[in-house]
């Protein structure tokens, strides 16, 4: 048995990752917008590093929860 049917058989774990998922993408859309409220000049290295890190705050579990459920597999590989 894979963690893929692990997860559909354990409906609360898989409540708990898409509320920690949840709470990730809020985080993210709110340091997103005070990273362009707060910086007057976006053309410097120290924005763009902390506009990309957030974004890996929201990627990160995305690609987990993706890399969990054979759905999302390529066929071909």
């Amino acid at each position: 048995m894979g963690v893929a049917e692990d997860l559909k058989n354990d409906l609360p774990v898989a409540m708990t990752m898409a509320a920690f998922m949840g709470i990730a993408w809020y985080i993210c859309v709110e340091l997103n917008i005070r990273l362009w409220l707060t910086f007057l000049r976006k053309k410097g290295l120290y924005f763009w590093s902390c506009f990309v890190g957030s974004l890996g705050v929201m990627t990160q579990p995305l690609f987990m929860v993706c890399s969990h459920f054979p759905s999302f597999h390529y066929q071909h590989l």
